[in-house]
């Protein structure tokens, strides 16, 4: 592709991302200048309104909305994606210096690679005195290769070019070797160097695409690139094409025709690539008129040197009469040489400019992300601040709370809950006196309710007890005297008699015993107990339960497992309804009982074990355990029995006698 229609191309993919990043460039930090304003000021507001006791009481949603200003995630964010925006455009632009570090041994390499092609091209054609000159040249160039090799070592992977610069290496040593060889057509010879050099300009190229340089933001800095990347190495091989050709004509002695037309078209070539490279750095000047001050003089020597040059090729080589060269092989040298290497100090001047546009722009954006991060850390150290500030408020707020809740509880109800502060929390306090007053109503209120229901239901013992031991005395003996009489089909209908009525004894019971533990008339009568014995007992009076689901019972019990000091009815009661639960939810399984002595922070505790190897219990089922009126589901209670009031009035017994209850179950696998 034409290094014009390249440029063109670049030009417009330029244009295109310079707008692009601009505008999303300018939406980001514009963005995050006006969300961190709205923070500062919000939280200034904030700030105000925990602080100002004179304020009046406002919106309640305020605070949370303050809360709210807290949680960071926003201005994080904001800040995450601008930092990162320009932390981008700092890579992006340190990466394109990277690639002017790595095109300055290169150009340098192409020019005493075109060098040695027009040297070659005149002692090839039989001009012997540029003998001492090729030797020379190529020494030159293998230093130009240590040059390169050095920097591709360090920035090759980075941009990679290693395989490349690795190709270009060996053809100019195969370029080389022929060039030794007396033999060689010089045509030959330049078409091999011209096909060498045409691989350094794709290289260059390269170099530029892998560097960033060809996608520059900025239009100064874009058209600098291009004159860097395209222009000046083009500008460059055009001219070294005519001094390669004219050495040849000099040295030769001969023009032909074909001769004359080749030095038209290049010539023609050098002088549009000339007005086009002006015409961009025009231009960036345009943009960045800074530059042109710096830049004028040299692209004036430059574009004077070209055109004489040109003047010369046309004058020299096209439109001579008798067609021979007007001029020897070593003055057209100096004289092509002198120009083109005005086209390589132009290209060192551009280098170093767009190095320098390069670091202003990293500079630039380095002061704005440190503007930036120093802004958000004072907006940071606000909100932390702000929610200390908060924080502190509520915590207060909430202190406050507890003590009035505390000495509510405790029945000083005569002072209402008042905070200092006149903010939105001040109507936490309205909110809980307003609440505290029905509170306390409907409390003593249910407390009296309650007290009048455990005194009638505790005095009522003996009034509830009475009729049905009665029954159940009178059904027994009816059952002995059928039996002696033999009229047993009065029998099964007489115990249903006694079932019953044991079963509501139980309920009463049961009842009876919570009321008294609410109403705390629950006596409880520490004495002295044999443990090994009580279990005796206790497996005598509960056998019958457990064999009726064709259950085992195992006690384990050391024989001198010693005293412990409790209340014997409770601790029976409990153990037996322990066993009874076990006993309900296990079908031909094993009850376990176990008694132990353990010590526990320096107090001995005699640890009593229920396990079963029944149903067990789900987590849900678990969450109902010590509750009133509770069983696992409604099934069990329909198919098991029971009021649910076991395990509670158990808990209860166990903890007023300095003790403590828990359970572990897994559904399927038993309980414990």
């Amino acid at each position: 592709m034409p290094p014009q229609k390249i440029a063109r191309e670049n030009v417009a993919l330029a244009q295109t991302f310079t707008a692009n990043a601009r505008r999303l460039g300018l939406v980001s930090a514009v963005g995050t200048v006006l969300v961190s304003a709205v923070y500062a000021a919000t939280l200034v507001a904030g700030l105000w309104s925990l602080h100002s006791p004179q304020q009046p009481i406002g919106n309640p949603w305020f605070s949370l909305l303050e809360i709210f200003i807290l949680l960071l995630l926003p201005l994080l964010l904001v800040m995450y994606e601008y930092i990162g925006a320009v932390n981008n455009v700092i890579d992006f632009a340190s990466k394109e210096q990277l690639g002017l570090v790595y095109n300055a041994p290169v150009i340098k390499f192409l020019d005493d690679i075109q060098q040695h092609r027009g040297i070659a091209s005149a002692y090839l054609s039989g001009d012997q005195s540029f003998k001492a000159q090729l030797s020379a040249k190529e020494a030159d160039i293998e230093a130009d290769i240590a040059a390169v090799d050095t920097v591709d070592a360090r920035l090759g992977a980075t941009l990679n070019e290693t395989v490349s610069w690795k190709r270009i290496k060996s053809r100019w040593q195969n370029i080389k070797l022929q060039s030794q060889s007396a033999q060689m057509k010089a045509i030959d010879s330049f078409n091999a160097h011209t096909a060498l050099n045409g691989d350094v300009l794709v290289f260059i190229t390269e170099i530029g695409n892998n560097s960033n340089l060809i996608l520059d933001p900025n239009i100064d800095s874009y058209y600098f690139m291009d004159s860097v990347i395209t222009k000046l190495p083009a500008m460059a091989e055009y001219m070294a094409q005519l001094r390669g050709y004219g050495l040849m004509a000099t040295a030769s002695k001969t023009l032909s025709p074909e001769d004359q037309t080749r030095f038209n078209i290049y010539a023609g070539l050098a002088r549009s690539t000339l007005n086009s490279s002006v015409r961009s750095y025009g231009y960036a000047f345009t943009v960045n008129d800074s530059l042109q001050n710096r830049m004028q003089g040299d692209i004036k020597t430059y574009a004077d040197q070209v055109n004489s040059f040109l003047d010369n090729i046309n004058r020299t080589f096209i439109t001579t009469l008798d067609n021979v060269p007007t001029t020897d092989s070593n003055s057209f040298f100096d004289l092509a040489t002198q120009s083109i290497n005005g086209v390589f100090k132009l290209y060192g001047t551009t280098s170093d400019a767009l190095n320098g546009l390069l670091s202003t722009r990293i500079d630039r954006n380095v002061v704005q992300r440190n503007v930036v991060l120093i802004f958000a850390l004072f907006v940071l150290a606000l909100v932390i601040y702000l929610f200390i500030a908060f924080y502190l408020a509520v915590r207060q707020a909430i202190n406050s709370l507890d003590v009035a809740t505390q000495r509510m509880i405790g029945g000083h109800t005569e002072q209402a809950f008042v905070l200092d502060s006149q903010d939105e929390l001040a109507q936490v306090a309205i909110s809980f006196n307003n609440i505290a007053r029905e509170l306390l109503g409907a409390r003593d209120q249910a407390l009296e309710s309650n007290r009048a229901k455990s005194v009638f239901l505790a005095n009522m013992s003996h009034e509830l007890r009475t009729p049905l031991n009665a029954v159940i005395g009178y059904s027994e003996l009816i059952q002995e005297e059928c039996e002696d009489s033999g009229q047993t089909e009065y029998v099964p209908d007489l115990k249903k008699i006694q079932a019953a009525a044991k079963h509501l004894l139980s309920l009463i019971n049961d009842i009876l015993d919570l009321s008294k533990i609410e109403a705390g008339k629950m006596d409880i009568y520490l004495e002295v107990i044999d443990v090994p014995k009580m279990l005796n007992e206790i497996e005598t009076t509960v056998l019958p339960l457990i064999q009726k689901n064709e259950n085992t019972l195992d006690i384990q019990c050391e024989p001198d497992l010693g005293m412990m000091r409790a209340d014997l009815t409770k601790v029976r009661q409990v153990l037996f309804n322990l066993l009874s639960n076990a006993s309900k939810f296990t079908q031909k399984g094993v009850v376990v009982l176990t008694a132990a002595r353990e010590t526990i922070g320096a107090v001995d505790w005699m640890i009593f074990t229920v396990k079963d190897s029944g149903i067990g219990m789900t987590q849900e089922q678990m969450s109902k355990l010590f509750k009133d009126f509770s069983q696992a589901d409604s099934s069990d209670t329909r198919q098991k029995g029971g009021t649910g009031l076991g395990l509670n009035i158990s808990k209860a017994l166990i903890e007023k006698m300095g003790g403590h209850i828990g359970f572990s179950s897994e559904a399927g696998a038993g309980t414990t």
